[in-house]
């Protein structure tokens, strides 16, 4: 399979879960959209359970493309504050795979599908790890109260990135800020909140 047939294949079925939901993306659909024959797509995707994990994993792999050079950070407080304005920073630029991600994914049943495969939660990719490991060495080198529990002030920080995520691609903020000045906004409030954590 190309690269370009493999990505014309994803942002379809990127696109029609989020128009539509999981439950109504076929894999005849998608070939359709894709300009393909129904029976040349199980050619690169054996199910359909495959074919939205690959689009989720897609999604993960461009999130983490802006996550992980938060790591060019001279200390530890910096990376974890990269962090923070590269997610939103992929909130803006990759919109679309950051609803999917984020702000949809798959519907319960779906979800009890791709686990019986051994798949993992969302939660459980590198991407949030990174997260934990960002606070954790913050904790380590004094910077982040040592009493705060890693996975309390993680998921913190993550409800505060997303909230601001979300309220940009919402539309609200996109009438009163450029996306330099959203950015540049939300890393001041995201600093007052980290200020609360800080030894």
């Amino acid at each position: 399979m190309t690269a370009t047939r493999r990505e014309q294949i994803l942002t379809v079925a990127r696109d029609l879960v989020l128009a539509h939901g999981v439950k109504a993306l076929s894999m005849r659909r998608v070939a359709a959209a894709a300009g393909i024959s129904a029976t040349a797509i199980y050619r690169h995707y054996k199910d359909k359970e495959a074919l939205v994990w690959g689009v989720v994993e897609e999604g993960f792999r461009a999130f983490a493309s802006y996550l992980f050079p938060s790591l060019s950070g001279a200390t530890p407080l910096e990376r974890l504050q990269l962090a923070g304005r590269n997610y939103i920073r992929f909130a803006i630029e990759q919109p679309e795979y950051y609803r999917l991600i984020f702000m949809s994914w798959f519907d319960a049943a779906s979800a009890d599908a791709v686990a019986k495969k051994g798949k993992r939660e969302p939660a459980q990719e590198p991407t949030f790890q990174f997260l934990l490991d960002r606070v954790g060495e913050c904790i380590k080198a004094g910077v982040i109260k040592p009493e705060v529990p890693v996975l309390d002030a993680a998921t913190g920080i993550w409800a505060q990135v997303h909230g601001l995520a979300a309220l940009y691609l919402a539309g609200g903020a996109r009438f009163h800020y450029t996306p330099q000045a959203y950015l540049d906004e939300c890393e001041r409030i995201v600093g007052q909140m980290l200020r609360g954590l800080l030894a």
